[in-house]
């Protein structure tokens, strides 16, 4: 990323380096207090695919159909995180960031183009 490279493959590697930081672990903790978060994580539940066919279909004002309006417009993969498991309570807390991180970009009107995201857009699913 600092040298030009913003493939998912040199985030993910960063992301696999980080989870290996007491940050990541702290987090997963402080997590596992409120019962809920402890319940989702203990199970590692992932949710079903994004369908944003489905969610065009929805409320032109909606999360679902700005969020997927957006991906399509940006040509990103929705579905990244399809199959992925998750060998800790760390992991499992990224992989969930990690999945969500686009709904947020929608949720705070924060920029999704591919320079933000490379400059420091992670910043919204750092811990």
């Amino acid at each position: 990323m600092l040298f030009g490279d913003s493939s998912l493959q040199t985030i993910d590697e960063l992301i696999y380096g980080l989870l290996a930081t007491p940050a990541y672990g702290r987090m997963a903790q402080h997590l596992n207090q409120d019962p809920a978060c402890a319940e989702l994580i203990c199970d590692r539940y992932i949710p079903p695919a994004h369908d944003l066919e489905t969610l065009l279909t929805y409320s032109s004002d909606s999360l679902g159909y700005i969020y997927a309006t957006q991906i399509k417009k940006m040509g990103f993969d929705s579905n990244l995180h399809v199959g992925r498991t998750a060998e800790s309570d760390a992991h499992y807390v990224e992989l969930r960031l990690n999945q969500t991180h686009d709904l947020w970009h929608v949720v705070t009107g924060e920029d999704t183009s591919r320079t933000h995201q490379s400059l420091g857009g992670r910043r919204i699913s750092w811990p």
